[in-house]
């Protein structure tokens, strides 16, 4: 979301978008950190380290393989439809 949202401030000149994106920008880099200061207050410095130590998976469904081709479908799939519901297409 953060790259999106910083790809999108240069090509937008006027105010109100670039207000717009910047601030998008700002809530997605900053908004997980603040989740998890939160939460880790609320659970307590044990109960968040025992969450939080668990192996993170990298293959099968859940993995990156499985992230790559579906983002990469995903990106595919609004360059394509970019034009028709936002009206400018985002190629030259």
């Amino acid at each position: 979301f953060a790259l999106w949202a910083a790809s999108h401030i240069p090509v937008n000149g006027e105010g109100a978008p670039v207000i717009l994106f910047s601030h998008l920008l700002a809530l997605s880099v900053y908004g997980p950190i603040s989740m998890n200061r939160k939460r880790r207050r609320a659970l307590g410095e044990t109960e968040w380290a025992r969450l939080n130590s668990g192996g993170k998976s990298m293959s099968g469904a859940n993995g990156w393989i499985a992230g790559l081709f579906g983002g990469g479908g995903l990106y595919i799939l609004f360059l394509y439809i970019h034009e028709t519901v936002i009206g400018v297409s985002p190629l030259p």
